[in-house]
């Protein structure tokens, strides 16, 4: 391995300009010794001569080559006074602040380098570096406990030399690409990203109920339409029902009147055999004519007797077809309240499912979000207990200011006493001295 050159303040991915020797930072620059532990991870460092940067031995240590690049925007900020900064989520309405201080900040190895920027205003933002790779989830969720605005700075395969960050920080067409990961709404930068990110959550939230009340309309005319099919094929079964029960209704009838014409024909039968004539024949037939009345007596009781389970029968229908509608009501009631719960079930889900979307979209994670919610709501306890003290000390200046007022008339009144008391004795002692020169004359 090669160690890279000092020119320009610029080198390869593989130096490091920066290091830790006697647990203070230097600069290989005007160092002269050639072994150095790393700023960040104390991993161990070495050169071969003095006119070459430092080298790490290992690849142990991702975050080695961002320390130089915090050194270089820490003295870049430092000197330029300046900083061009995105007051927006989406990297547009560029402003340029003025820089107070910058600061390198390194040795934590849980908290990748980065710088900490106090503004003129008295504002304060962290600007955190990604050389290699993004910052992982837990170190964002370092930062964000911070409650400070902080900027990560994507330098991945860009070249980190001071002259080009100059040019890319101050002017607006080259500016590199970087994203707010903390917001920290205790200050005026961190209160307007969260402005814009309420507003864009109020604005997809917005989108999402109308798009919950469409589905809402399309459920509500799927089940009226699936409500008029099932009362169409209802009907239809039980037309069909009552179809085949009049159909058996008219055939009973039928075989009624065609017994109610033979026994007609029975009885005029008969009528012609009283006759003389035929006296002889019917008093011979009569036996056969009885068994034969007997037996269309019995066959008449059967067909009666088929008559009446006919009618009950269609009366038992007629009870099962009130009680299939009753429960035809009753199974349609249930399937409306599941439909709801199936709808406020998939509201849920689709709620759940664009919440983690729109968290994962803002490079946001519920539990972030969850924090931030807690740390807002402890801010606005802590608002509204200090309220309750200004009211409570409001309330006892008054109480205070009623006292003194009783008591400046308590003392007005015992002026006003002591004056007459005075009155009194000087008129006393006048009656006194006019008495003492009466007797002595």
């Amino acid at each position: 391995m090669s160690n890279g050159s000092l020119l320009n303040g610029s080198h390869d991915a593989e130096t490091v300009r920066y290091a830790v020797v006697d647990g203070a930072i230097v600069d290989a620059v005007s160092h002269a010794g050639l072994n150095a532990s790393c700023a960040q991870c104390s991993a161990p460092l070495y050169r071969d001569t003095n006119d070459c940067l430092f080298s790490p031995r290992s690849t142990s240590c991702r975050h080695a080559k961002a320390i130089d690049t915090v050194f270089h925007l820490a003295e870049l900020l430092s000197s330029s006074k300046e900083l061009l900064l995105p007051l927006s989520l989406n990297r547009t309405n560029l402003q340029r602040f003025s820089v107070a201080k910058a600061r390198p900040i390194v040795g934590n190895n849980e908290r990748p380098p980065h710088v900490l920027i106090n503004l003129s205003d008295g504002q304060s933002i962290l600007l955190a570096i990604s050389v290699l790779q993004p910052l992982s989830k837990p170190e964002l969720m370092l930062f964000r406990d911070d409650q400070i605005p902080t900027l990560e700075l994507d330098l991945r395969g860009k070249p980190v030399s001071l002259s080009d960050l100059q040019s890319q920080l101050t002017h607006p067409n080259a500016l590199p690409k970087m994203s707010w990961v903390a917001y920290g709404p205790a200050t005026a930068i961190g209160r307007e990203l969260c402005r814009q990110l309420k507003q864009r959550f109020l604005k997809d939230l917005a989108s999402v109920q109308t798009q919950i009340d469409d589905l809402k309309v399309q459920t509500a005319s799927l089940t009226a339409a699936m409500a008029q099919a099932q009362d169409e094929h209802r009907r239809i079964g039980l037309a069909s029902t009552l179809s085949a029960l009049k159909q058996q209704e008219t055939e009973l009838l039928a075989t009624l009147a065609s017994l109610g014409e033979q026994c007609e024909k029975e009885r005029k039968e008969i009528s012609r055999l009283h006759s003389p004539t035929e006296a002889l024949k019917l008093t011979n037939a009569l036996p056969n004519l009885r068994a034969s009345f007997e037996k269309s007596e019995s066959e008449l009781l059967q067909l009666q007797n088929r008559v009446e389970k006919g009618r009950a029968v269609l009366a038992t229908l007629n009870s099962d077809a009130t009680r299939a509608r009753k429960d035809a009501h009753r199974w349609q009631q249930e399937a409306n309240q599941a439909k709801r719960e199936r709808d406020n079930y998939q509201g849920a889900v689709e709620r759940y499912q664009w919440i983690d979307q729109f968290l994962s979209t803002a490079e946001i994670s519920r539990d972030d979000l969850i924090t931030a919610v807690t740390v807002l709501a402890a801010k606005l306890d802590d608002i509204a207990l200090l309220d309750r003290v200004i009211t409570q000390r409001e309330q006892r200046v008054e109480a205070l200011d009623l006292d003194i007022e009783r008591k400046q008339r308590r003392l007005q009144e015992a002026k006003s006493a002591v004056s007459l008391y005075e009155k009194q004795k000087f008129a006393l002692y006048r009656e006194i001295a006019t008495a003492e020169r009466a007797s002595g004359k």
